[in-house]
């Protein structure tokens, strides 16, 4: 019997270096698995960014004024300025580009002032923050019929150039009933004409006002204003023009050249 006892002694120290309780170091998480990078913060990695060409270290490479990151959540080009979440209710913001742009009047040749105006979605919206579109201001009410005529090839023509920078703006006089036009209002247009570009009232009515006094703008409407990309008036039009105005042609031309 001792011999036994002596033998399981020896064998249970032999085994013991090997099979006794793992040492706490062994079984410790990994902590040196690195994160990965994301130097400017917009949700997407730099090793992802450097893969899609976007700029890591500008969290808004196009500076539209949505970051790369819900520019990618939302199936947006990042890289091409005029590709953005056009069902959002949120619109582009290029307004640091149009800091070094000074307003000087309201006519022919006459970079437009940053009038202040309202969307359908009840968001302010500033005219330069637009600025590098090519834009086509169509001015309208709720009551006029040529306008209402006017108004639905409108959306088709931005979808097929709105990537090449073209861009409508629908700014809004008066409603129905002749009364200066409230949000519900500026949404009731944009979902009449399926219109997903800015619908604005101007509360203020500066704009028509500064139109009107430079002699541009006789107070009939449908009236068309084009900008070119730097917000300077290019040419004016009155009347609905048919299936593609005037000031539509005009403006694709601008985009061509």
């Amino acid at each position: 019997m001792k011999t036994i006892c002596l033998l399981s002694l020896v064998l249970l120290g032999a085994c013991e270096p090997q099979c006794g309780t793992p040492d706490a170091a062994d079984t410790a998480p990994d902590t040196d698995v690195e994160t990965p990078t994301d130097s400017d913060s917009d949700g997407i990695t730099d090793a992802d960014e450097l893969a899609l060409g976007t700029d890591p270290d500008n969290a808004d490479t196009d500076g539209d004024g949505f970051t790369d990151g819900e520019e990618v959540d939302t199936g947006t080009d990042p890289t091409n300025r005029f590709s953005w979440d056009y069902a959002s209710g949120q619109f582009p913001d290029f307004s640091v580009d149009a800091e070094g742009i000074t307003d000087t009047g309201w006519g022919t040749g006459d970079i437009m002032p940053n009038v202040q105006l309202s969307d359908q979605f009840g968001n302010a919206l500033e005219l330069h923050q637009l600025h590098g579109h090519v834009i086509v201001l169509a001015v309208n009410a709720g009551w006029c019929s040529p306008c209402r005529t006017a108004a639905p090839p409108n959306q088709g023509v931005w979808e097929e150039h709105r990537e090449d920078g073209l861009l409508f703006v629908h700014l809004l006089l008066q409603n129905t009933s002749e009364q200066a036009p409230s949000t519900g209002d500026l949404m009731e247009w944009a979902t009449d004409f399926d219109i997903e570009f800015p619908v604005v009232a101007d509360s203020e009515d500066s704009l028509v006002t500064g139109l009107f006094n430079s002699g541009l703008y006789a107070g009939s409407i449908p009236f068309f204003v084009v900008l070119d990309s730097d917000l300077e008036i290019d040419s004016a039009y009155t009347g609905d023009g048919g299936e593609l105005p005037p000031a539509v042609v005009r403006a694709l031309e601008l985009l061509a050249d």
